[in-house]
Formats: C-alpha cells, sequence, structure tokens
C-alpha cells in the first residue's frame, strides 16, 4: 500500500480516462496493477452519447437526396421495374432484373447501396429466371422523392431530371434497361437495329417520350410501345447512353428464298 500513496494517482486517472488498459498503465509507470486497480477503482466512465461516424454513414437521413446522375439513373430503374411498397412498419425497394443479363444486377446493387448506404438483398424466382433485389428503410419515399404503392396513371416522375441533359441520359438508360431494349436483326440479307420500350403507364411513357426527344430522339409510339426504328441512330443511342441491354436475332429466310436444290 505504501507503493500506492507514493504513485501520482491523477496521472493513473488521467492515462485510464484516456482509454489505457490497467496492464498498459503499469507497465508505463512501473507498478503493478493492483496499485493501478486502487487509483482507479471509484472512477467511473461514462459511454459516448455521440455515435461512431461509421455506425452513422450506414444510415440513411430522412431528407431527399439531392439531383444527381445516379439518383436520376435509379429513378428510371425504379419506373421500369421497381417498386416502393409500404409494409408493417418500414417501406421495402425492389428491383426485378432479368437473370440474362447478371451485369445489370450487380449495376443496380452498387447503385442502391451507393445512395442509400445500405448493402441490398438478393433474391432469385420464377425457377431462376429473374433476381430480385431488395432494401428496406422507413425513409425511401422521402429519400428518393417518390410515392409508395401500385404506380398510379399520374405517377410523379421528378422535374428536375428534365433541367439537365445529363440527368435526362441516365434516365431513359434506367427505363430502357428494365422495359424496353435494343435489337439487332438480321433479315433479308442485311443487318437492322431498333430500339424498344413498352409501358402501361401513361406518366412513365411520357417521360419516357420527354426525355427521348430532349436527346434528339424521335420514338413512334403505337398504343402500350415506343418505337425507333433509324439503324444508325438506333447504335448512336445506345453508344450514347451507354447502353449494354441488347439481343441479336437471326431471321431464317423464308422457303421461296432458299436457293434451288440440285
Amino acid at each position: 500500500m505504501a507503493i500506492a500513496r507514493s504513485v501520482d494517482g491523477d496521472e493513473v486517472r488521467s492515462l485510464s480516462a484516456q482509454g489505457w488498459s490497467q496492464r498498459k498503465i503499469a507497465e508505463h509507470l512501473r507498478i503493478s496493477q493492483s496499485t493501478v486497480r486502487h487509483h482507479i477503482k471509484n472512477v467511473k466512465h461514462h459511454a459516448p452519447t455521440q455515435k461512431r461516424e461509421y455506425h452513422r454513414a450506414n444510415m440513411t437521413d430522412d431528407e431527399p437526396l439531392p439531383p444527381s446522375v445516379d439518383l436520376a439513373y435509379l429513378t428510371g430503374v425504379i419506373c421500369g421495374d421497381g417498386s416502393i411498397s409500404l409494409m408493417p412498419r418500414t417501406y421495402a425497394l425492389t428491383i426485378a432484373c432479368d437473370a440474362r443479363y447478371p451485369e445489370l444486377i450487380i449495376t443496380y446493387c452498387d447503385l442502391v447501396e451507393k445512395l442509400l448506404l445500405r448493402k441490398p438483398s438478393i433474391y432469385s424466382g420464377n425457377g431462376g429466371t429473374y433476381f430480385g433485389i431488395r432494401l428496406y428503410s422507413k425513409h425511401l419515399p422521402t429519400v428518393l422523392g417518390l410515392p409508395a404503392g401500385a404506380k398510379q396513371q399520374d405517377y410523379p416522375i421528378p422535374e428536375w431530371i428534365f433541367t439537365d441533359l445529363d440527368y435526362v441520359r441516365p434516365f431513359i438508360r434506367g427505363l430502357i434497361e428494365t422495359d424496353g431494349n435494343i435489337y439487332h436483326e438480321y433479315r433479308n440479307g442485311g443487318w437492322c437495329s431498333r430500339c424498344l420500350f413498352c409501358a402501361k403507364n401513361e406518366a412513365i411513357m411520357q417521360a419516357f417520350l420527354r426525355g427521348t426527344s430532349m436527346l434528339g430522339y424521335e420514338f413512334r409510339r403505337v398504343k402500350h410501345d415506343a418505337r425507333f426504328t433509324r439503324t444508325e441512330r438506333v447504335k448512336q443511342l445506345a453508344l450514347e447512353l451507354d447502353l449494354k441491354k441488347n439481343r441479336v436475332y437471326i431471321q431464317k429466310p423464308k422457303p421461296d428464298q432458299l436457293p434451288p436444290k440440285t
């Protein structure tokens, strides 16, 4: 006990408050651990009231995300094959992906995680023909600026998307990747390309036609479809939007086009 009284108790308590372990304090001051315990036995350490930074970084604030290229892209994807559903105590963001395009599944997962700071889950459905991406948060409608529930015919498309072509391009890209496609067909001895988009929701169709018109591509509408068939311009559209979703078809020749048998 005499050794304990000769030690500066304030220094022991100061080191302890800084997070030093009893063993480290004892080695530093060249005293026994029992002496250290003697000086800090009545010291209470209070837990910090502020969350650590890495915990806060994994949470989404209840504030709308500012306009960005990534948010415009995700908005197009959600308007196409996505939805925000109301759950008992939260909301669920779900995006359906065609299993034939695994690169899009990875792209959408990374996009959601980048914007919402949470890693979504992935599940397969319908015998593995499609994959679903899902994330839960009670702030989804506010953060994304999109309503929850079934898409009504007056579904509100954020107006900020149409204020800059840099937002329009990723928005249209998201729509085509989910509810459209680029087709390259070989028929009648030559190649032709066309872009097709389909939407039964009138607000989404009008947003698509508005965006593509702003980019200089005039689609022809036939009921729920929007078509663009100028081959060279279709290729230009695919390059401008960086579209990787495309299909190639080779049409079989008709019987009267076959060469005569010898």
